[in-house]
């Protein structure tokens, strides 16, 4: 079996997928660079053939794509003070890139090649208010939400409850949403933001591969005292009910891979947010480790070679904190200015 690894150069996560997928079928695993103007080898797509680092597609069975962001293709007006020539090249050579990206990505699954996951699910997955409303309408539960850029609307939509807001694309946390950010976040010269109603106590996150849960992680916030501390990640068994819920709603979201993050009252699962490629790198090592073996092993079919997560129990914080202290920081002094 010929699997594809699809992402930008160097890039740590597929690198190390690629070898986990190797050392679980030794030369399964090949990678493609995205970045058609580096320093990758030819590239070819024809009405017959597809060649992408000078290698042949179409021996390929299976393809993973990472880091290929959704890209708005509008050309933008031009500004003053520009050198309109020299940026207009500059652009349309960065959308010509990613049109020709594109175009090889949907062209794969024409080929035979099953994809994880197509071009379509980064542009779902871009259009947050989209998803959460398409998965509402298939049956999953998602909490009470607004997209909206009226004050009025946000204090009203807030009625004196605790709530989260988001922006209403792409990649991003929810973040509580108090009275002092509401009047900040929402005005008519600024864009929509997502707003949402909080549901149960603690986020969680469930990693999944077509109808399998490999990883289910609770976490708590992060706490400054008595000692400094990232999130804290731990395990946690999902069961047969909430799997179900869970892997139903990435049926309805159209990813066959992907990262849930949801909520749970009363035993049920209320959905938040769908990745369709998600992140590994962050989270902690014992975690990213046992989800790419988990992940190499379902992309090769290989589910007598896959076994449980061992060595993850306990709570493991998320690694790095240079971040978060020097944040902790300049809030500290922005605060001393009006004391």
């Amino acid at each position: 079996m010929k699997i594809g690894v699809f992402a930008p150069a160097n890039n740590a996560q597929a690198r190390d997928l690629a070898t986990a997928i190797n050392a679980v079928l030794p030369g399964a695993a090949c990678c493609f660079g995205l970045d058609l103007d580096g320093a990758g080898g030819a590239f070819s797509l024809s009405a017959d053939r597809l060649i992408w680092d000078s290698k042949d597609c179409s021996a390929l069975e299976a393809a993973y794509v990472h880091g290929f962001g959704y890209s708005d293709p509008v050309v933008p007006a031009a500004r003053e003070n520009v050198d309109w020539s020299v940026w207009q090249f500059e652009y349309l050579r960065e959308q010509q890139r990613y049109s020709t990206v594109y175009s090889a990505l949907c062209e794969l699954p024409r080929r035979g090649v099953k994809m994880f996951n197509p071009p379509d699910a980064y542009l779902n997955c871009f259009m947050k208010a989209y998803l959460l409303e398409k998965i509402r309408l298939g049956g999953a539960r998602v909490p009470e939400t607004v997209c909206t850029n009226s004050l009025e609307e946000a204090e009203s939509f807030a009625q004196d409850r605790e709530i989260f807001w988001r922006p209403a694309t792409g990649r991003a946390a929810w973040q509580k949403c108090l009275r002092r950010q509401r009047e900040n976040l929402f005005a008519l010269d600024k864009p929509p933001a997502l707003l949402a109603g909080r549901i149960g106590a603690e986020w969680r996150r469930a990693y999944f591969f077509e109808n399998e849960i490999l990883l289910c992680l609770a976490h708590e916030e992060p706490v400054d005292f008595p000692a400094e501390t990232l999130e804290q990640f731990h395990a946690i068994e999902c069961d047969a009910n909430m799997k179900n819920d869970l892997l139903q709603a990435a049926q309805f979201a159209g990813l066959a891979w992907g990262m849930i993050l949801f909520r749970v009252e009363d035993g049920k699962a209320w959905i938040y947010d769908f990745d369709g490629d998600p992140v590994l790198d962050w989270l902690p090592g014992i975690f990213r480790d046992n989800l790419l073996h988990a992940l190499a092993c379902s992309l090769l079919g290989e589910k007598s070679r896959k076994q449980a997560p061992t060595g993850i129990e306990g709570k493991h914080a998320r690694p790095g904190m240079f971040l978060r202290r020097m944040l902790r920081i300049l809030f500290d002094f922005e605060q001393s200015k009006y004391r």
